[in-house]
This record gives structure tokens, sequence and C-alpha cells, in this order.
């Protein structure tokens, strides 16, 4: 009759088919369990490296603690550069701001020698307007109008 798991069958002796049998039932056994494990390791792995990942980047924002350039660059959709931070080995640093047609419109900036200042400019590249430090701590300004005063580059009626 039958028998209970794990012992043979009394029809069925210790040959070599029985025991080719059983190893190959064995064996189709062991290959699904690796393939299952195989399958939930990959997968316990890409949520872990999910979980990660929402850290750092959210819908394309990029989050860092640091980042180190000597310059750095934004354009416009066009390719323009808009924005431009930029930081020379010998001393100067400066921020500078543009149109949409790519012309310097504002800029801030520490000189080589130490002053720092800001100036503004208008569609022609005309400065209008700046104030700054020189290197030895004295304060200046360029009012509305440019370096000639109030009606500096404007006609006069």
């Amino acid at each position: 009759m039958g028998s209970t798991k794990g012992e043979p069958m009394p029809s069925e002796s210790l040959t070599l088919e029985a025991v080719t049998r059983r190893l190959e039932q064995l064996e189709r056994a062991h290959h699904r369990l690796k393939v299952g494990f195989g399958v939930m390791a990959i997968g316990a792995a890409g949520l872990l490296l999910m979980g990660q990942a929402s850290d750092r980047v959210t819908t394309g924002l990029l989050i860092a603690r640091n980042i180190e350039t000597q310059s750095l660059m934004v354009r416009d959709a066009a390719g323009k550069i808009r924005a431009l931070l930029d930081a020379e080995p010998t001393g100067p640093a400066s921020f500078t701001l543009s149109d949409q047609e790519g012309r310097e419109r504002a800029a801030i900036g520490v000189g080589l020698a130490g002053g720092a200042g800001a100036i503004f400019r208008d569609q022609e590249g005309v400065i209008r307007a700046a104030l700054g430090v020189s290197p030895r701590g004295r304060p200046f300004h360029v009012p509305k109008g440019g370096p000639g005063g109030e009606d500096a580059g404007h006609k006069k009626e």
C-alpha cells in the first residue's frame, strides 16, 4: 500500500533508476528555490535602491550638500547664457545675469584688489547704475543715468 513521506513504496526498491528519478526531482526543486530566492533578492535590492534614490532625486531635482566648480553657467532653452557664476584662480569672483538676448544686464563681484561692487546696464550695455566699496574701503556709487549724473545718457531738452 502507500507509505509515509520519505520512505520508498514497497514496489519501489532502491534501484539506480529510482535514485536517479529522486535526484532529478530534488534538482528541479532546488533550481526552483534558487530562481525564487534570486528574484526575491533582486526585488529587495530594487526596493532598497529606490528608497535611497528618493532622498537625492525628486522629479528631476537634484539635491546635493556640496557642488564644487570654478564656473557655473545657466543656459535658457535657446542655449543662451542667462546666468554665470565665475571664480578666477587669480582672485576675482563674479555673478552675472543676462537678458533673453544674451546681453549682460547686471553683475556683482569682488575684484583682484579686494573691492566689491554691483553694476546695472541698459539694453545697449551702458552702465546706468553702480555701487560698491573700493579696495581701501571707500564706498562709491554711480547714480541713475550713468557716470555723468542723473541726465547722463539721456537727451537734454
